[in-house]
């Protein structure tokens, strides 16, 4: 019992020794007090594909630092693993700044799961506006047929112009969008009420989603 004891001690008085270092030595440089440095550093691991930092990046989502956290969830989104689309979503839902949020909605958009889908469905939905569009371009990315569902909602009924031309524009992007003569009725319809809703909430659609929509019904439609 005393040698137990002892062991725990200098185990301690090592904690105590070494400060408020959290990481292993293999991943030091994230101990540092700069955040810029420990910012370098999980760029580094994102960009050279260590999965084996996944556990490590995912402690860094409670960096008191934002620039921190939105790097780790960048990070994260790259290596792509199932451990790191849940740590991702459970920002997009917990994390305090809207910043974070928006940027674990885009990152999410690199999974394919159907839990990822549910995540960004309900993110859509969000009183942050910013928050909102980037899940439903997402959703764009992402697609299958409860992304589309929602797509159009937004495109239909969204409060915010902001919103609607977002959901506009990943329609859009959807691999079979316009097969159905349907999807290009509707989302012309859309687009004339948003152009004539111009003055009043400053926001339209741009050239190139309407060279979009023309390119598409011409693949769909053979229209001239």
């Amino acid at each position: 019992m005393k040698i137990k004891i002892n062991k725990l001690l200098t185990a301690s008085l090592i904690i105590i020794l070494s400060g408020s270092d959290i990481f292993s030595q293999e991943y030091e440089v994230l101990n540092s007090t700069v955040p810029s440095v420990r910012m370098g550093e999980i760029q580094r691991l994102g960009n050279d594909g260590i999965i084996e930092a996944v556990p490590t990046l995912i402690e860094l989502l409670t960096d008191e630092t934002v620039g921190v956290r939105i790097n780790a969830v960048v990070a994260l989104g790259r290596l792509g693993t199932e451990e790191a689309a849940e740590a991702l979503i459970k920002s997009l839902n917990e994390d305090s700044s809207p910043a974070v949020k928006v940027m674990a909605a885009q990152e999410i958009g690199r999974f394919g799961s159907d839990y990822s889908v549910n995540a960004l469905v309900d993110a859509s939905d969000s009183e942050n506006e910013l928050v909102a569009a980037s899940a439903v371009r997402s959703l764009g990315r992402i697609g299958g047929d409860k992304a589309r569902e929602k797509l159009l909602d937004k495109a239909e009924n969204a409060k915010n112009n902001k919103i609607k031309s977002a959901a506009v524009n990943s329609l859009l992007e959807l691999p079979d969008f316009g097969a159905n003569e349907k999807d290009i009725e509707d989302v012309e319809r859309i687009i004339k009420r948003i152009k004539k809703d111009k003055k009043k909430s400053g926001v339209t659609i741009s050239d190139k989603t309407t060279e979009k929509l023309e390119e598409i019904k011409k693949k769909h439609w053979n229209t001239k």
